[in-house]
């Protein structure tokens, strides 16, 4: 079986390259008479042939030049509107944030609404910022890139419990197979002091409720302080997450 396809292969080879050399052959034959025909055209012009041909080539190319400045108008405004559509959205997702500035609130969301809004606020904070699918996180709800590093992020809305130990080395595991730089562990509630032994020469950050707070605090109040309600950062990821409620 073999042996007969490779025949078959080549003809068929063979066949797309005559029709290809037939096929450019055929648009040299057309460019030919196209030029050789402008040629006659232009060669029979006297002088007041040539005078039309000018003004009308001289209209043709006004009418294609204010095309264009038509269209560099339209894209330049159709920017600008995109950009004043972003910034309204990025005022509103700001206030958003700082209506949830207490813990009780913080508390009171749905765990999905919790991670987005983490997810929110590490946008803010000048990175690009992906939630992982809710049914296989592996311990990272978050992952996190900003110069090329990437770092994760592990999001538990506790009421009271504390984060034990258990879940803070499923969470390191994530660290390690992410091979990433540190990890965040965020949460409502607080850690034991295991947990606190157990990360003290481990790449992770601990955030407890009110350490978030201060957080996005400190977030919203960069973001009203810089011109025109922007950070300092480049990262418009955050426009992609879901609204806060």
């Amino acid at each position: 079986m073999r042996k007969g396809k490779r025949p078959y292969k080549k003809r068929a080879a063979r066949i797309r390259w005559n029709v290809n050399f037939i096929f450019l052959m055929i648009t040299v034959k057309v460019l030919l008479v196209i030029v050789s025909n402008i040629y006659a055209f232009f060669s029979g012009l006297d002088v007041f042939g040539w005078l039309y041909a000018t003004i009308v080539l001289s209209v043709l190319a006004l009418l294609f030049w204010m095309s264009q400045s038509y269209e560099k108008q339209m894209n330049e405004k159709r920017f600008l509107q995109k950009k004043l559509i972003l910034e309204e959205q990025k005022q509103k997702q700001v206030q958003r944030m700082k209506e949830q500035t207490t813990l009780e609130k913080l508390k009171q969301m749905h765990w999905h609404q919790f991670e987005t809004f983490i997810k929110q606020l590490y946008d803010f904070r000048g990175y690009k910022a992906t939630l992982t699918p809710a049914t296989c996180d592996g311990g990272k709800e978050i992952i996190l890139i900003k110069d090329n590093v990437i770092s994760v992020v592990e999001c538990k809305k506790y009421n009271s419990p504390k984060v034990t130990r258990p879940d803070i080395q499923k969470f390191h595991s994530a660290i390690l197979d992410m091979k990433a730089q540190i990890g965040y562990f965020v949460t409502t509630g607080e850690f034991t002091k295991p947990v606190m032994e157990y990360c003290k020469h481990k790449p992770i950050e601990l955030i407890n409720g009110e350490t978030l707070v201060k957080l996005v605090m400190e977030t919203v109040r960069q973001f009203e302080e810089t011109e025109s309600g922007k950070l300092l950062y480049t990262s418009m990821e955050f426009l992609e997450g879901e609204p806060v409620n």
